[in-house]
């Protein structure tokens, strides 16, 4: 595990960067939030009051001298142009700062925006809080706009979710009108 905290502005360092897909801890301060990768119609504060717990008591516990496990998943950090953009955790983030936590673990992903897109929508679906409906029809939206050509079955693939699922929001958001139903697609359908 890598131990980003000091790394300063990236520039100096760029040899120290970690690989794609390495956890790390990293300072709070350094991690930038997006909306373009928010993928819920609002936080829910009961789970990151829950969290915040968890933290702290993992946080007293470590300044005791205890030896535990990291209580969550690494966050997913893109880290583009010396910047590291939050991809999926807000909860777990939140949570960390109102703890009072300095630090939390991430896991690095680089590429394009389109390329990390994929990996934010998917993210969200898989650690703690599940996707309420509303959050599933926004991350089909955000990936439609982003990729209009692409199959349904493209997109389902890349967010984790079932093909029918993504058909029948796509759907709904091209009969009322809030997109715009492309005459050709790519991919698997």
């Amino acid at each position: 595990m890598t131990d980003m905290k000091n790394e300063g502005n990236g520039n100096s360092r760029e040899a120290a960067l970690p690989a794609e897909g390495e956890e790390i801890e990293l300072d709070l301060s350094r991690i930038k939030q997006n909306d373009t990768f928010r993928c819920r119609e609002a936080e829910d504060e009961e789970t990151i009051e829950r969290y915040a717990e968890q933290f702290a008591d993992y946080m007293k516990a470590e300044e005791q001298g205890e030896e535990l496990d990291y209580p969550f998943p690494p966050i997913s950090v893109w880290y583009d142009n010396g910047q590291y953009v939050l991809l999926g955790g807000y909860h777990r983030l939140e949570a960390a700062r109102r703890a009072g936590s300095k630090t939390i673990m991430v896991r690095v992903f680089y590429g394009t925006e389109g390329d990390v897109f994929m990996v934010a929508m998917r993210d969200n679906g898989k650690h703690g809080l599940p996707l309420r409906s509303g959050d599933r029809r926004l991350i089909v939206m955000k990936a439609l706009q982003r990729f209009p050509d692409m199959s349904m079955r493209a997109i389902a693939s890349g967010l984790g979710c079932a093909p029918s699922s993504v058909s029948k929001i796509a759907n709904e958001l091209y009969d009322s009108g809030q997109l715009v139903r492309p005459e050709t697609k790519q991919g698997l359908d």
